[in-house]
């Protein structure tokens, strides 16, 4: 009897022991970011779409309707989404996608609402819209959920080609066309042009807004360590017709797709470049918060995920083929 239950003792021991070991494996996974599974993709004139499983599987969101979508955005702690439609009305979830009450309506009649970011929480926002007949082209920026908004006029305001927020909503920066790198340090009240004139298509943040990711489409690609007041040019990326930056919440990982071109990666702040996956119509790119985990749409096309920093990538199965515009996902 006593052999028998020292034999038990020593099993329950041992499944004691890899239960610690599985726990801690997860408890790793999500210090280090892993746990990321959640991506929101947008399509034109169609559905928005999600997935809650790393982008095996995916969700046509009918609720969100069928509407001509521009850009989606994931507040990184995941409790909200926002999308903004091309005639300037913004929606936005708080229940995982399940319903899509209309947040604002910008009334930018024939100017079009191409970017949206958010805050850590969704407290602040930021969106930026094209030049019309009715809207020269504005930054907006939020400080309560979305409630209301503030236009404000930054420079010589045109196209907003893409926008980026710190953790904290403090740090603001965007693109515009034909113009500069624009950054706000007090929540959009202030604003300094930076770098050059140039036509700036897309940047991206550090969680704290200190390090920055900026590309010219058909130009060069430039990063920031000092939160946009000085910009250098990375060679090694080359001269490409950059679409879309993702960067991990330390700045060190970068990922980047060029329109008709292929994907591209940095693990060092973006010194030094490789290319991946094939020459595809490359719209929009999104990373977990450790780089680790990437996701890339195509317009008419697939979306293509990668779990290991982008050396390798697959199709994601679930979706048919569609006009994809932009891809987010959470960062915790």
């Amino acid at each position: 009897m006593k052999r028998i239950t020292k034999i038990i003792l020593f099993f329950s021991m041992i499944f004691m022991v890899s239960c610690m070991d599985m726990y801690n494996d997860l408890a790793d996974e999500f210090d280090n970011g892993d746990s990321v599974s959640t991506y929101y993709a947008a399509v034109t004139n169609g559905y928005l779409y999600a997935s809650y499983d790393g982008g095996i599987t995916w969700q046509e969101l009918t609720a969100s309707g069928s509407r001509d979508w521009s850009s989606i955005a994931l507040s990184p702690d995941g409790s909200r989404v926002v999308a903004t439609v091309t005639d300037g009305k913004i929606y936005c979830s708080t229940d995982n996608g399940s319903s899509w009450p209309m947040l604002y309506d910008l009334g930018l009649g024939d100017s079009p609402l191409n970017t949206i970011a958010l805050s850590l929480n969704g407290k602040y926002m930021v969106a930026g819209s094209g030049s019309g007949s009715m809207d020269p082209g504005h930054i907006n920026v939020s400080s309560n959920y979305g409630v209301s908004w503030s236009p404000f006029t930054v420079g010589s305001d045109s196209a907003w080609r893409s926008v980026a927020i710190s953790d904290d909503g403090s740090k603001i920066v965007g693109v515009n066309n034909g113009y500069y790198i624009h950054t706000s340090s007090n929540n959009g009240v202030s604003w300094f042009s930076r770098a050059t004139n140039d036509n700036w298509f897309s940047i991206s943040s550090s969680a704290d807004g200190s390090k920055l990711a900026a590309a010219v489409g058909s130009g060069g690609f430039y990063t920031s360590s000092n939160s946009g007041v000085t910009w250098g040019l990375q060679a090694g990326a080359g001269s490409r017709n950059w679409r879309s930056i993702a960067m991990s919440s330390d700045g060190s990982k970068i990922a980047a797709v060029v329109e008709n071109g292929n994907i591209y990666i940095s693990k060092d702040s973006g010194i030094t470049w490789v290319s991946k996956e094939s020459s595809r119509n490359w719209r929009s790119i999104t990373s977990s918060a450790n780089g680790k985990k990437l996701a890339a749409v195509v317009w008419n096309g697939h979306i293509y995920i990668s779990n290991n920093s982008g050396d390798t990538w697959s199709e994601s199965v679930g979706p048919v083929i569609r006009d994809w515009i932009s891809i987010t996902s959470s960062k915790l």
